[in-house]
């Protein structure tokens, strides 16, 4: 499991984010920005960003995750339910062990707001988040 597998684990075992989004939507590593995307929204993406650091075995890395949809209010609400999932109080988030992946902390590092997409078309929330985890178990 990578990181943005990671990400997409805990999106897709949270009954609040698949309330929201339909689980098979929820993908990670894939960016969707074909016109054919429209006729699955809502979605969302998480992958990694190029390069993060690594120091005495951990490693710090910048996890995207995009959700569209069609309108701004909804695409808002999935915006809002990712950043409470992953962000927690105090900027804790989640941790601990799943399937071998040791995650120590992840905490909002940049909220993009609400864009416009004039190419799928629809309504996007870039949001960034740093995820701090253990590098012998990523694989």
């Amino acid at each position: 499991m990578n990181a943005s597998e990671f990400m997409c684990y805990h999106m897709i075992h949270s009954s609040t984010i698949t309330s929201l989004v339909n689980s098979a939507n929820i993908k990670h590593g894939i960016k969707w920005l074909s016109a054919s995307a429209a006729s699955n929204l809502p979605f969302i993406v998480a992958y990694e960003l190029p390069g993060g650091t690594e120091y005495q075995g951990v490693c710090s890395k910048i996890i995207t995750i995009i959700s569209r949809a069609v309108d701004e209010g909804a695409v808002d609400d999935i915006s809002r339910a990712i950043k409470k999932l992953f962000n927690g109080s105090a900027a804790t988030g989640i941790y601990g062990t799943i399937n071998n992946f040791d995650a120590m902390r992840c905490s909002l590092e940049n909220p993009g707001g609400i864009l416009y997409e004039s190419v799928i078309p629809c309504w996007s929330a870039p949001n960034d988040f740093r995820l701090v985890y253990s590098i012998d178990t990523e694989s």
